[in-house]
């Protein structure tokens, strides 16, 4: 999808380029502020395009930051629940001898 947004822009800023070089009534200031625009327009969407992929390496790293923490997290409570298990078995253990 992002291919076919990319491909229609430059397709739209080629037909912009297209234009002045065909067109004998532009004026000549008129074309090279079109031009320049079309030029200007190409950088930003290029470092859009890099700031696009670079939040995207972040989201991934994360995400995947998250998971780590998650099964962290997964793994102490299941631990705790062994020690809750230890706990309460002692506790039964210890009523049991006092009575």
């Amino acid at each position: 999808m992002a291919d076919d947004v990319n491909q229609r822009v430059e397709d739209a800023l080629e037909k912009l380029v297209s234009i002045t070089k065909r067109s004998g009534n532009l004026r000549k200031d008129i074309k090279q502020d079109i031009l320049v625009s079309v030029s200007v327009l190409r950088k930003e969407f290029s470092t859009l395009k890099c700031q696009i992929k670079t939040e995207k390496e972040e989201q991934k790293k994360l995400r995947e930051e998250v998971k780590k923490a998650k099964d962290e997290l997964v793994r102490r409570d299941k631990q705790l629940d062994k020690w809750r298990h230890l706990w309460t078995t002692c506790s039964k253990v210890q009523a049991a001898e006092i009575n």
